[in-house]
């Protein structure tokens, strides 16, 4: 299960499509209304000034096309084709800027991921936990080089029966800078049962059995957040445990490393804690129950090792994630926290509940449990974001040449990286501003300035109220559209695809009746 944040029921997803189809619809409308020819009348107002001023210069540039300078000049903006490549290679420019951001996206990234693991190095390191395990030692024999026997100590693993394990997880963030680090302290309780070790199928002679030198590990991955440990209480007997494991590989197990959530690393699970326990009756059946009390950051996981293994954790957390080999069989989540419980049998796992010395045992792919979600994932949101740049650099460009085209609007190449520039910087500005406000705050304070900002210059290069109006309701469709995207994780790619769709429709409809290889730009002509 995800965070609660992306949870968006049946009604809600209705609503979004709903608002993503008159979001369309609207972009539509508006994007028509922006790019029909503009006609001049003289009684246009102050429109009607601009058109005696091209007037008066229409004489002036018939005598300079008689020069070669001035065939070259206006060859150069008068072309169609020369403009969609000179737009086209704006384009392809704007991609640097964009790189650029995306570096800088992953530099604060790394700069946060090193934060976690500065202060879980602190504090306590992703857990997992297992155990226990009754550890029988025995003898063995091989032969060396001149084929005399030699003596080796080994030892038998013997997995619980039963095993229940009860938590309560009380998680908290704490803040670096303007970084935010999601720790937890958990209080665990261990219960359950052990059958009487058995070496009957193994041929061990009785003799070679270390009875009086058996031991009961458990297995954490950082130690260091341990903060609690009660006496393991065994068939009424208080055991006290003592630091490390007599061996180094009870278990060998690939483990996340904190703060790279995606790698592995192998290594023998050694750190643990032990209690020695002689046994004197080999047939006896064993209870026990321990208490833990541990640090931890963002992630604690388990290990079914029992014959039929019960897992219940309580949390006051809003939003967990649910991770790991088995999801829990029973969860609430609420306003309040949460609650989940699991149920596994041993048939479910790749290892057995008993093996000997010598034998590899990994458990990285049955470790289960909860990750502790921040709320707000400000660069994996910002990421995402910055993929939708060259689409939405596309899309205002392409608004921009179409106006420039179909209304004679002739618009430098200046105005369109100024513009493009501008939209680049809005995803700077979501980056920098979603580190304090959160990343929905972030994006309508960006999305307004550069809305503002790209209006105000458009105003200037349009010079009429109606295709200003026009291109500052695109803005808002297009930021408002991309942010429906980004809200929706599951069905982003559909309705990305979907809009992509509507709008090359949409140019296709409007550039259907135009004549490509006689358009050039002229003087607006009067009505």
């Amino acid at each position: 299960m995800g965070p609660k944040e992306f949870e968006v029921g049946t009604t809600g997803y209705v609503m979004i499509c709903v608002s993503g189809v008159i979001m369309l619809i609207s972009t539509a409308v508006a994007a028509i209304w922006a790019i029909t020819p503009v006609y001049i009348s003289k009684s246009d107002g102050e429109d009607i000034t601009e058109f005696k001023r091209n007037a008066e210069n229409r004489g002036a540039r018939e005598m300079e096309e008689h020069t070669l300078h001035g065939q070259f000049k206006y060859a150069v903006r008068d072309s169609i084709t020369l403009r969609l490549i000179i737009v086209g290679i704006l384009l392809a420019i704007m991609l640097i800027p964009m790189s650029m951001i995306g570096s800088l996206i992953t530099e604060r990234k790394d700069r946060h991921s090193a934060t976690i693991r500065e202060v879980t190095s602190k504090w306590g390191a992703d857990q997992y936990i297992m155990g226990p395990v009754l550890i029988v030692p025995y003898k063995s024999y091989s032969a060396d080089k001149n084929n005399k026997a030699v003596e080796l100590i080994q030892y038998a693993r013997f997995l619980p029966d039963e095993l229940s394990m009860k938590g309560q997880v009380n998680p908290q963030v704490r803040r670096r800078g303007i970084y935010k680090v999601v720790v937890y302290t958990a209080d665990l309780h261990f219960a359950g049962k052990f059958s009487a070790p058995d070496f009957k199928d193994w041929n061990i002679a009785e003799k070679d059995i270390l009875w009086k030198k058996a031991f009961i590990s458990m297995g954490i991955f950082d130690v260091g957040g341990i903060k609690e440990l009660s006496e393991l209480t065994w068939n009424g007997d208080k055991l006290a445990f003592t630091p490390g494991i007599e061996i180094n590989n009870v278990f060998l197990s690939k483990l996340s490393q904190p703060g790279r959530e995606d790698s592995l690393v192998a290594a023998a699970y050694s750190p643990g804690f032990s209690a020695y326990y002689p046994i004197t009756d080999k047939n006896k059946a064993y209870r026990f129950s321990v208490g833990l009390k541990v640090n931890g950051s963002s992630k604690l996981h388990l290990a079914p090792l029992g014959r039929l293994t019960t897992v219940n954790i309580n949390s006051p957390w809003k939003s967990p994630s649910f991770t790991g080999k088995y999801l829990p069989d029973s969860r609430e989540v609420t306003e309040k926290g949460f609650s989940a419980g699991w149920k596994i049998l041993d048939l479910s796992r790749t290892y057995p509940q008993r093996w000997l010395g010598g034998t590899s045992v990994e458990l990285y792919n049955s470790f289960f449990g909860v990750e502790f979600l921040s709320p707000i994932d400000n660069y994996q949101k910002n990421s995402r974001a910055a993929k939708y740049a060259v689409m939405f650099i596309s899309l205002v460009f392409l608004v921009f040449f179409f106006v420039e085209v179909l209304n004679r609007r002739k618009i430098h190449p200046i105005h369109y990286v100024l513009v493009g520039l501008t939209l680049c910087v809005f995803f700077t500005l979501l980056l920098s501003v979603s580190e304090y406000l959160g990343f929905d705050g972030a994006y309508a304070v960006s999305g307004i300035a550069t809305i503002l900002l790209v209006t105000y210059h458009s105003h200037h290069i349009f010079r009429q109220k109606r295709l200003t109006f026009a291109m500052c309701g695109i803005l808002v469709l297009l930021y408002g559209f991309m942010y429906v995207i980004l809200r929706l994780e599951d069905y982003a790619l559909l309705f990305g695809s979907v809009g992509l769709f509507a709008v090359i429709a949409l140019v296709m409809y409007v550039t259907r009746n135009t004549d490509w290889y006689n358009l050039e730009f002229k003087p607006y002509r009067e009505k």
